[in-house]
């Protein structure tokens, strides 16, 4: 995803096929294979809203899906080039 320096309210998001599943959500940044993550506190809906980034940088997430308090699933990495 190329995002351009200076995008407000951009965001990221996870669509589970089972809507009707209440599911927990906890988002992460990490390098481009996934690995080195650091929690992003307060990131833990469906949709995690970017912060103002710097042109040039480029950014790693994944998001975990939990049921019942108990991990379900990790998605794939999302990069974000900032242009």
């Amino acid at each position: 995803t190329d995002l351009p320096e200076g995008t407000s309210m951009a965001s990221i998001w996870v669509t589970m096929e089972d809507e009707e599943t209440e599911y927990g959500y906890q988002w992460y940044e990490c390098d481009e294979n996934g690995n080195n993550a650091t929690l992003i506190a307060g990131a833990n809906e469906s949709v995690y809203v970017l912060p103002d980034y710097v042109a040039g940088e480029v950014h790693h997430f994944y998001v975990v899906v939990s049921l019942d308090n108990a991990f379900f699933k990790k998605s794939d990495v999302c990069r974000v080039n900032v242009i």
